[in-house]
């Protein structure tokens, strides 16, 4: 249910990224903070902000962070342990320090609803039947019993206002959600100015006409439960209606999240996103193609020295062990392969668990 604060943006300030074209809210401090998108472009303050009234929803109702550092820090060490031939700046450490609120919008949208329906209702009954069977000698009969649903055909009207009705605000929320996991949206507090002091907001890249078409089947399961629970019915089906709709008014659901990033051997900032309630996180995994090649080196100079080994050991007196050494050169010799094989087939992995990244 909106109830809009005056002015609620005043020491806020339109950011944007040049490259992905992504719009935020920015404290004043935030105003010239990296893209938490793109790899090397920095969020420039707005020129003309007036353009993009549409997208300045007004925040009504934010899912308060809930997770403990403690959850947060094993979930980015984690992350940073999950694979081999990391980049040396993928730490902890990094990652902590580097580690920014971003609040996510939802839309919620209120609306007057006025409609004549239709539909089949059902009632549940019950059916009392008795089952006999022969057992110890005799006939003997039990009860039981079985719920049925009576369906009748009920007609009406309906004009009621229907509040905070959500929809997806981002472009990439479903990718997201299917990551990071649902948020508990039912855990809400109204928004105020403080929820903005140390975040960035990112405004909807989704248009509200478009973002209707989730809103609508949403509303409609909340008139058909009010028409089923109007008839003193359990059950409904076969519900038609044509509403119409009218009032509606726009707000946003601001979910929490935290953004990081490492940096690749070129200098390129990958970016990382945490929940900020149950601490999962997701971001591209980038192997260091410089640790391969110390890698591969050390394990060539290994069965150089093995191989020589093998070699001296075969004109003299140990010449029954020096087959053994051969053995540990072919083995490190075939190894020297597997630190390219490894990054190449990682870094070129379509990069699906990380929708924050285009």
């Amino acid at each position: 249910m909106a109830n809009s604060t005056a002015q609620w943006h005043q020491h806020l300030h339109i950011v944007g990224c040049q490259s992905c074209g992504q719009l935020y809210l920015a404290p004043a401090q935030l105003v010239a903070t990296n893209c938490p998108l793109c790899p090397n472009e920095t969020l420039q303050e707005v020129e003309s902000p007036t353009i993009y009234t549409e997208q300045l929803v007004e925040p009504e109702l934010v899912v308060p962070y809930a997770v403990s550092a403690e959850t947060v820090n094993k979930s980015i060490r984690d992350f940073a342990n999950s694979y081999y031939f990391t980049p040396q700046d993928l730490t902890t450490h990094n990652l902590q320090a580097r580690m920014q609120r971003i609040l996510l919008p939802m839309y919620l949208v209120d609306s007057d609803v006025e409609t004549e329906w239709q539909a089949e209702i059902g009632f549940d009954y019950q059916v009392v039947s008795h089952v006999e069977q022969y057992q110890h000698g005799g006939w003997q009969s039990s009860e039981k019993k079985e719920t049925r649903v009576r369906w009748e055909q009920r007609t009406g009207t309906l004009q009621r206002h229907y509040d905070n009705v959500r929809a997806p605000a981002l472009e990439q929320h479903a990718e997201i959600v299917t990551v990071l996991g649902k948020f508990q949206t039912w855990q809400t507090e109204p928004f105020v100015p403080d929820h903005a002091a140390d975040s960035l907001i990112q405004l909807p890249d989704r248009e509200q006409a478009d973002a209707w078409s989730d809103a609508e089947p949403l509303l409609l399961q909340r008139v058909e439960k009010e028409c089923m629970q109007a008839s003193k019915g359990q059950h409904i089906r076969q519900f038609k209606w044509q509403p119409t709709i009218t009032n509606k008014h726009w707000t946003t659901l601001l979910l929490p999240t935290f953004t990081t990033y490492y940096l690749d051997d070129q200098g390129e900032r990958i970016p990382i996103i945490i929940h900020g309630r149950n601490g999962n996180v997701t971001g591209e995994k980038i192997g260091s193609s410089q640790l391969a090649k110390r890698t591969s080196l050390a394990l060539g100079i290994a069965a150089l020295i093995c191989f020589v080994i093998y070699l001296v050991g075969y004109f003299t007196t140990t010449a029954g062990i020096a087959p053994l050494f051969l053995l540990f050169a072919l083995i490190l010799g075939l190894s020297t392969l597997y630190p390219f094989y490894y990054v190449n087939k990682l870094n070129n992995k379509s990069p699906l668990n990380s929708p924050r990244r285009r």
